[in-house]
């Protein structure tokens, strides 16, 4: 699979050889792959959603970080099909950060960080958006909360520099969520020239996103 990155690449060889869950591992590829995990649940289901969310980052991330990271996306991705307007899922995102760094005993700052999103004084580091998943998340609520439509979201990812194809996917499944498929391909007509999986394919995700949601 091209395009994994250095803690989910370690964590496999790891397995191959021993047969165990890694030991390290806390960058953004944990928050990275669960917005699904929160499409696929309601927000009223927030522990499951969380349950879901853990196991699914620490397979490849022990780091506290990461996983309370990829808590906070999973909520935003869940609560991304509730609210009325992107700029909410700032508060989502804050209490959630709140929640899960306490439980996880992780490094209290995520805390911080998207509190000064919300506030607008959060600043991204002059040499670009790295693998650090505090980092990448606090860049992804950065993007949702002063974008004005889904392109300038991607638009505003891409020019932070750094991990952009990460930040800007982020950004882009959560600004999405507003859109169905038609709208995003007129507002994104580049993205008709991006190699996806067989329609039927993507199609049969969406349904079974759609049903596990409602189930």
């Amino acid at each position: 699979m091209p395009g994994l990155g250095p803690s989910t690449r370690a964590a496999i060889g790891r397995f191959r050889r021993t047969g165990q869950l890694p030991d390290a591992g806390n960058t953004n590829g944990g928050p990275m792959r669960v917005l699904p995990v929160g499409w696929s649940t309601p927000p009223r289901a927030a522990e499951p959603r969380r349950i879901s969310a853990l196991e699914l980052t620490r397979a490849t991330h022990a780091g506290r970080e990461a996983q309370a990271a990829a808590l906070v996306a999973a909520s935003c991705a869940s609560w991304s099909l509730a609210v009325e307007q992107p700029r909410q899922l700032i508060d989502i995102a804050v209490t959630e950060a709140a929640v899960s760094t306490g439980r996880l005993g992780a490094d209290p700052s995520l805390l911080l960080m998207l509190r000064a999103v919300a506030a607008g004084t959060w600043s991204p580091p002059n040499s670009g958006i790295g693998l650090d998943p505090y980092e990448t998340v606090a860049a992804v609520l950065h993007c949702v909360h002063t974008a004005t439509s889904l392109p300038d979201g991607i638009t505003r990812a891409v020019l932070l520099g750094g991990d952009t194809d990460t930040v800007a996917a982020l950004t882009a499944g959560l600004l999405g969520a507003w859109h169905t498929a038609a709208e995003v391909r007129v507002l994104l007509p580049w993205s008709t020239r991006v190699i996806l999986p067989p329609s039927d394919t993507v199609t049969r995700l969406a349904v079974g996103l759609t049903a596990l949601r409602h189930s």
